[in-house]
């Protein structure tokens, strides 16, 4: 069952609550963990962040309940942070498309500048 959420998420794209559900988050965890025993009771969604605060994404925090065997069924909660593209469409999401901000090219070139970084730090 998914709780109704303590803080509208009217803000954030509507089109996240379609996919973003129990089967989702227990798929995200079973394979986090490497535990195929996980499996979901409830999830809470809420914005991890105040209106304004992030420009170029939304944040979700996610509270999940799930249960696991280990032996016996054990019940655990835990809170997850979900970092999503703004709404398809909206100022925010074209502002995001122009910079290219969620390139796949962009991101690479950041880790191998990260890495030639990190290499010259150890050669000094």
């Amino acid at each position: 069952m998914l709780k109704n959420s303590p803080i509208p998420l009217s803000d954030m794209a509507l089109e996240t609550l379609t996919w973003l559900n129990l089967s989702f988050v227990e798929k995200i965890l079973r394979k986090s963990e490497d535990d195929e025993s996980i499996q979901m009771i409830d999830i809470c969604l809420e914005p991890a962040t105040s209106k304004g605060d992030n420009y170029t994404s939304d944040m979700i925090r996610i509270t999940a309940e799930y249960s696991r065997e280990q032996g016996c069924s054990i019940k655990e909660k835990i809170s997850i942070i979900l970092k999503i593209l703004p709404e398809l469409g909206s100022v925010r999401q074209k502002f995001v498309s122009c910079f290219n901000v969620y390139n796949i090219s962009n991101l690479e070139r950041k880790k191998k500048g990260k890495k030639k970084q990190k290499e010259k730090e150890k050669e000094r």
